[in-house]
C-alpha cells in the first residue's frame, strides 16, 4: 500500500537543492546557506523520500551523537502512524523502514564504523568536518554512493567544506562552465534569486 506522506512546503531557494538532489545530472550537491534557512530540514525530508522510494541504504553524518538522536526522534515521529518504519535505536543510531531502507547516522564526535555500501550519504553540518577524518573515515564510505548531500554554513576558513566552496569558488571566476557532476548552491538569508 503507498504511503502519502505531506512533508513541508519547499521555499524558492531550497526547490534548485531539492530538484539537484532528485536529478540524476549531479552526484555531489553542495548547499552553502545561511543559518536556520533549512539545510537540515531538506536532509531529513530528503532521507524520506530516498528511504521510502526503493530499498536503500542511506548515510547521514552530523557533528554529534546528540543531533543523530534528535534526528532520528524527528524522523520517526514525523512517520508515526504511517506503518512505514519497523524499527529505530537511538543508542546504535538507525531507522530500518518496511521496504527494506536504513538509514545509519554518524556523529562527527565519535569513531563511526559504518557499514559501507551506502547508495545515499548526506553530511549535515559538515562545516565540523575536518580533513583528515573526512579522507581516513568518511570518504570511502562514499565510494558507492550515488549521490552524496553537503549542507551547512562556513565554520571560519577551515575544513573540508570550506575547502570544496573555495575551489568552487575560484574554478567559477576562472572558467564560465560547471564542474560536472557537482551543483553549488549559495544562498543567504536575504538574497533573492535573479533566475
Amino acid at each position: 500500500m503507498p504511503v502519502t506522506l505531506a512533508l513541508p512546503t519547499p521555499l524558492w531557494y531550497q526547490t534548485p537543492v531539492i530538484n539537484a538532489l532528485n536529478d540524476t545530472k549531479h552526484r555531489y550537491v553542495i548547499a552553502n546557506f545561511s543559518r536556520r534557512i533549512g539545510k537540515s530540514l531538506i536532509a531529513k525530508g530528503q532521507t524520506i523520500i530516498w528511504a521510502l522510494e526503493r530499498k536503500t541504504k542511506i548515510g547521514y553524518v552530523l557533528p554529534t551523537g546528540g543531533l543523530c538522536r534528535k534526528f532520528i526522534r524527528e524522523i520517526v515521529t514525523e512517520l508515526s502512524g504511517a506503518g512505514c518504519i519497523t524499527e529505530s535505536n537511538t543508542m546504535d543510531k538507525y531507522i530500518q523502514f518496511s521496504n527494506g531502507s536504513v538509514v545509519y547516522f554518524h556523529a562527527l564526535e565519535e569513531f563511526s564504523r559504518g557499514s559501507g555500501g551506502y547508495k545515499k550519504m548526506i553530511f549535515d553540518e559538515c562545516a565540523f568536518l575536518d580533513e583528515q577524518v573526512y579522507r581516513s573515515v568518511y570518504e570511502p564510505l562514499t565510494l558507492e554512493a550515488d549521490k552524496i548531500y553537503m549542507c551547512s554554513t562556513p565554520n571560519g576558513q577551515a575544513g573540508v567544506f570550506f575547502d570544496i566552496i573555495r575551489v568552487h569558488l575560484l574554478v567559477q571566476t576562472l572558467i564560465d562552465d560547471p564542474v560536472e557532476g557537482w551543483q553549488f548552491y549559495h544562498k543567504g538569508r536575504d538574497e533573492r534569486s535573479t533566475d
